[in-house]
């Protein structure tokens, strides 16, 4: 199904059915929850919209989630002007300028700027869409979703687009300004790429139970917007939290100034492979990987954090290898918390231990912040005893390069920690060496990040080909180097391999498909069957607020942005142009149904049910497409059967380019 530019402010309630979803080349369509208010009155020093109807759920989130700073937090209400949202406060009296107040027993809402010759937008929907398991293999490319008000209960409507369907793709998508969170993926093999996660309320993604989850070259930044508190036990802040999943893959993203942690992997995961990764600017720790097991933390970059560049807490066998931290109030953590297996039916069953022993650190890149005392690394243990001393929490490390801002800054370089009253606190590289055998090729240093990096400023941390850190790795071991995609190597550089991070240069563009096809469609015309990117078109869709584009009259109710996903339910009739791609897979064939559409022209069968039907059979036209009917060339209809194998080797040829356009987000 393809969108046409434009804002669409609908919703649906489930999906379940396969399907593609995606703009015309060249244009931006986006979703919105929010409708456009009018009819304001002056009112004082605000200005207030009677007989305001929309009761958003003002309970559905933990009380204890809730920072006393932020009171509203859990309240999903939101207005923007002019795009720009505004702040939520608790009563009238409160309102000024940059802010509004929902007086939900008198229906009435209030803003403090004026809304004169301005577009005023209040969130009214809770959610796009929910996927349910028979949409397993949807595709949502290209798209924008933007200021819903869902929920922070997990259960209520939480996140923009939540998906319970396996095998679904998000490929350069745009989700802005959620309540809470803006995608939730509760399914396996779920493939997450090349999009923008920004300023939503509480997190960017949200997964549970998601094994093979694959996320790799998004943007995660600024999320929770709304400033839910980042300190207790049911924080569930982050640019990206997962729990309950198996071999989650976290490559090439960036997880940049999110007021909680950047990446967040907690309760039961296992077998995480985090490469490649940007977690910079995060008001609390850059990754975090907490009571868990087994991961490959290698070649990322933490900078600035507030707190950890990365946390390992309560979490078996992970491996550290060749990361860079730089400028964080502490850059290594190793903790064990109080809790247990036992308090978690899944972590249990798994057979997890919830214990930080057989860390494994090698070739990482360390460097100091001037204004931060804390040790580089950080050991404790906080379980009632038996406890797991230092010594068993990081049983090697070795190649890293340690650079301190000066002789004696930090004072400590690693606190060591070995029982609740004897924690050792190495000043220097060569102690720590000394006591534990630890470090034999390491290296301590002096200097800044700007003595070591190729340019700090700009976020590219390579060492500079003159720094010691440059070179003197100890070698990677082939499955680590396997995973990053590199041969084993004598003398590595120490720290990151490669720049850290996705630059993402198609938040430029909304228009991805390879160039003969989009010159194929602009020179034929818009057509219901097209092959674009190796799908077919399904339908062609006007343009928001029933405004008719390009001059093509959309068949029906579907130039009706409200009713635009309903072909999609469970108990829709499948008609012509339904969305539905159906891909006949058992009959080893591809059905493409391409309508010749003239302006305002739709050359079809109607009957009294409603449904498109084959004019010769009476049946559904999907019907008969399924059962490789011959339709009549006098419908002006074009049926292709292409072998499955050819499609695939088209598909297999297919990129995605498109020119570049700036990002005008309404």
């Amino acid at each position: 199904m393809v969108l046409r530019a434009g804002v669409y402010r609908e919703s649906v309630d489930g999906l379940g059915k396969p399907f593609i979803l995606q703009p015309y080349p060249g244009e931006q369509a986006w979703i919105s929850g929010a409708d456009v208010v009018t009819g304001w009155v002056a009112d004082g020093s605000t200005w207030r919209h009677d007989n305001w109807d929309v009761q958003l759920c003002h309970s559905c989130f933990l009380p204890n989630i809730i920072d006393p700073a932020y009171p509203q937090a859990g309240f999903p209400d939101m207005v923007l002007i002019n795009g720009q949202p505004l702040r939520q406060v608790g009563s009238r009296d409160k309102v000024q300028a940059g802010t509004f107040f929902v007086d939900q027993s008198r229906h009435v809402l209030y803003v403090g700027t004026s809304p004169a010759g301005k577009t005023v937008e209040s969130a009214v929907r809770t959610q796009f869409a929910v996927l349910d398991s028979g949409a397993a293999g949807a595709v949502i490319r290209g798209v924008g979703f933007r200021s819903f008000a869902s929920n922070q209960d997990y259960k209520d409507h939480p996140a923009m687009v939540s998906v319970n369907a396996r095998k679904v793709t998000f490929e350069k998508d745009v989700f802005l300004g959620s309540a809470a969170t803006g995608l939730l993926i509760a399914q396996p093999d779920a493939t997450i790429s090349s999009s923008l996660f920004d300023r939503n309320g509480l997190a960017g993604i949200v997964a549970n139970k998601a094994d093979n989850i694959r996320i790799v070259g998004n943007t995660m930044v600024g999320n929770n917007a709304e400033h839910f508190a980042i300190s207790g036990d049911s924080v569930g802040a982050a640019g990206t939290k997962i729990t309950r999943t198996k071999r989650p893959y976290i490559a090439r993203n960036i997880f940049r100034d999110n007021h909680s942690n950047g990446w967040w992997c907690d309760l039961g995961c296992s077998d995480a492979v985090v490469i490649g990764n940007l977690a910079s600017g995060n008001q609390v720790n850059g990754l975090f990987y907490e009571i868990s097991a087994r991961a490959l933390v290698a070649s990322n970059v933490m900078a600035g954090n507030a707190k950890l560049g990365l946390k390992i807490s309560s979490s078996d066998n992970v491996r550290v290898v060749n990361n860079t931290m730089v400028g964080n109030q502490s850059n290594l953590g190793v903790y064990n918390d109080p809790r247990g297996p036992d308090s978690d039916p899944y972590s249990n069953g798994m057979g997890q231990v919830w214990d930080s022993r057989n860390t494994r650190l090698l070739n990482n890149l360390m460097v100091g912040d001037v204004d931060s005392d804390q040790p580089f690394v950080i050991t404790a243990d906080y379980k009632n005893p038996p406890r797991t001393s230092a010594a068993q929490m990081i049983v090697a490390s070795d190649g890293g390069c340690y650079v301190r801002a000066n002789a004696h800054l930090p004072s400590v370089l690693v606190s060591w920690w070995n029982s609740p009253s004897d924690v050792d606190a190495y000043g220097s590289l060569a102690q720590w060496r000394q006591a534990t055998g630890l470090e034999a090729h390491g290296q301590e240093l002096t200097g800044g990040p700007g003595d070591v990096f190729v340019n700090p400023g700009a976020l590219n941390f390579r060492p500079q080909p003159s720094s010691p850190a440059a070179h003197g790795g100890q070698p990677l071991p082939s499955e680590v180097a396997s995973a990053l995609g590199l041969t084993t190597t004598a003398s590595p550089a120490r720290g990151a391999l490669g720049r850290a991070g996705r630059r993402l240069k198609f938040f430029r563009a909304f228009g991805w498909y390879e160039h003969h096809i989009a010159a194929a469609i602009a020179r034929k015309g818009r057509r219901v069957g097209q092959l674009v990117g190796g799908q077919q078109v399904q339908r062609v869709v006007a343009n928001s607020e029933n405004q008719i584009s390009g001059g093509v009259q959309v068949a029906d109710h579907c130039s009706q942005p409200r009713h635009l996903f309903q072909h999609l339910h469970h108990d829709r009739g499948a008609g012509l142009g339904d969305p539905r791609p159906y891909r006949l897979q058992h009959l080893g064939l591809i059905a493409l149904d391409v309508q010749l559409q003239q302006v305002h022209t739709v050359h079809k069968g109607r009957h009294a049910d409603g449904r498109d039907r084959d004019r010769t059979s009476g049946r559904p036209v999907a019907d008969a497409l399924v059962s490789g009917r011959q339709i009549s060339p006098s419908r002006r209809r074009i049926l292709f059967l292409v072998r499955q194998r050819k499609l695939h080797r088209f598909r297999s040829v297919v990129t995605h380019h498109g020119g570049l356009h700036d990002v005008h987000i309404p």
